[in-house]
């Protein structure tokens, strides 16, 4: 039988920034049950948590029959 073990590559991964890339149908079938207050306040909700580090990144890519980048993959600690 194996046992995993913590070691200094597991370590490592756990200081090592995230991306956190969103892309969001913006189309009028979100408009439908407020699917689009919901998306807004999901990214809101992780963005005021503590689970983001502030060398995290963060990116917003918006879409219907376009694409638009809302926001540039940017560090957290760049938009605070």
């Amino acid at each position: 039988m194996k046992t995993a073990k913590p070691n200094a590559e597991v370590a490592a991964l756990t200081s090592v920034p995230q991306n956190y890339i969103f892309v969001i149908d913006i189309s009028a079938s979100m408009e439908q049950e407020k699917r689009l207050d919901f998306v807004r306040t999901s990214i809101r909700e992780l963005f005021n948590s503590n689970s983001m580090k502030k060398d995290d990144i963060l990116g917003i890519i918006a879409f219907n029959h376009d694409v638009k980048t809302v926001l540039k993959a940017t560090p957290l600690n760049k938009m605070l």
